[in-house]
C-alpha cells in the first residue's frame, strides 16, 4: 500500500514535504513492483502452457490407442473337452493384432 497510494507517501524515508509525489526510492519500488507483476504474468501463462500441453497429450494418446486398437482381434471360447475319459471345463483365449 506505501507505494500505491499516494497518502502514504510520507512513508518514504526521502520523502520531503513539498517534494514530488514520487520519490527516488518509490519510483525504485514501483519499478520493482512492476516486474514482479510482468514476471507473476508470464509464470501463470507458462503454466497455463503446460496445462494445454498435458490437455492436448492426453488426447493425442486417446486417439492414437484408439487407432490402434482397431486392428486387435480378441476372444473368450468356454467350453467342455474330453481329458483321459472325462469331460474338464476349458477356456480359451485368442488375441490377434
Amino acid at each position: 500500500m506505501i507505494g500505491k497510494y499516494n497518502q502514504f507517501k510520507a512513508g518514504w524515508y526521502d520523502y520531503e514535504k513539498d517534494g514530488p509525489d514520487l520519490t527516488p526510492r518509490r519510483d525504485e519500488y514501483e519499478t520493482m513492483r512492476d516486474d514482479s507483476n510482468n514476471n507473476f504474468k508470464r509464470g501463470s501463462y507458462c503454466v497455463m502452457a503446460t496445462l494445454l500441453n498435458r490437455v492436448l497429450s492426453a488426447l493425442d494418446t486417446a486417439w492414437t490407442i484408439k487407432r490402434l486398437n482397431r486392428s486387435i482381434e480378441g476372444g473368450v471360447r468356454v467350453g467342455l473337452k474330453p481329458v483321459n475319459a472325462e469331460l474338464m471345463p476349458m477356456v480359451a483365449v485368442r488375441v490377434k493384432w
